[in-house]
């Protein structure tokens, strides 16, 4: 059985004179936006956050229960490193895996026994405190990645890996064979949030280092992305493309689209060249046959 994989991605900040600040577990709303059907609108607050990533998951599972992986990642930070990305998530992973338990798949949360979700994270620490300050379904466990070999995962319904390193990108791999290799699992959705799985001062630039990134990253789907930006955001939800969004404050939400960049995750420059070309700060590079178009044009 090949288990489903999901990851989410998105940075959501305070809005102040529509400039965007990022302490930890607070949100201004977004608005929503109308426009063609391929875009993908920004959300309200956290909790619409959440539920529009729930469904991308959903979504993504149902179109291909069998053999899929996904990826969503959750943001505040706008490049600022003062919290970290499991702290300055917390709220969204709470209301993410409410949201997954609950309404996505059908899960009875009152079976607290044989319809398990369990949420790894990347120590016993951050799962302890978790246990102790999340406020989540009965049927929510938490565990730590270093112990998954103890774990007794035959009732799980759902994994959901809550920022895992690249420190231990080997070691959910040795997880997911774990899971996928199980006749008697029952696990049929494992979704990352916030993952940052790839490192190349921690895995290296080697062969084995590049087959680790393929077996994992390879079949991965971005299916939810809310990236804060210092002039905008960029937005996912899957099957929609990614939009980027500029803040315009002659718009009535506060922000107007830019560009519908397609199904797979922009680099950063393409996000940062495509809003200089719509600010007038560079000029469009131009496309064609490069010296033939320019003797057929002779």
């Amino acid at each position: 059985m090949r288990i489903s994989t999901i990851i989410i991605i998105i940075v959501i900040d305070q809005i102040t004179s529509f400039r965007l600040i990022s302490p930890p577990n607070t949100f201004v709303p977004f608005l929503h936006s109308t426009s063609s059907q391929t875009q993908t609108e920004l959300p309200n607050d956290v909790a619409d956050s959440a539920r529009l990533a729930a469904e991308a998951c959903r979504n993504y599972y149902v179109s291909s229960p069998l053999g899929i992986r996904a990826s969503v990642i959750f943001d505040a930070s706008k490049n600022d490193e003062t919290f970290t990305r499991l702290k300055s998530s917390s709220e969204f992973a709470q209301e993410f895996v409410t949201s997954l338990s609950t309404i996505n798949f059908g899960i009875d949360v009152s079976d607290n026994k044989n319809n398990l979700v369990r949420v790894y994270f990347p120590d016993e620490g951050s799962s302890a405190l978790a246990k102790r300050d999340w406020v989540v379904p009965p049927n929510v466990n938490f565990s730590s990645l270093g112990r998954f070999e103890i774990i007794d995962t035959s009732k799980d319904n759902l994994a959901i890996f809550y920022c895992p390193k690249a420190s231990e990108a080997e070691t959910v791999e040795l997880f997911l064979s774990k899971l996928e290799t199980n006749e008697n699992n029952r696990h049929n959705q494992a979704i990352f949030v916030n993952a940052n799985l790839i490192n190349m001062g921690v895995t290296g630039l080697g062969l084995t280092s590049r087959l680790l990134r393929e077996r994992l990253l390879d079949d991965l789907e971005e299916v939810y992305c809310l990236k804060q930006l210092p002039w905008g955001a960029l937005t996912r939800c899957w099957p929609r493309e990614f939009t980027l969004w500029q803040q315009d404050e002659t718009k009535e939400d506060g922000y107007r689209k830019i560009k519908q960049l397609g199904g797979v995750h922009p680099l950063d420059q393409e996000v940062e060249d495509t809003y200089d070309i719509e600010n007038g700060l560079m000029e469009e590079k131009k496309t064609g046959l490069g010296f033939l178009a320019t003797i057929a044009g002779e």
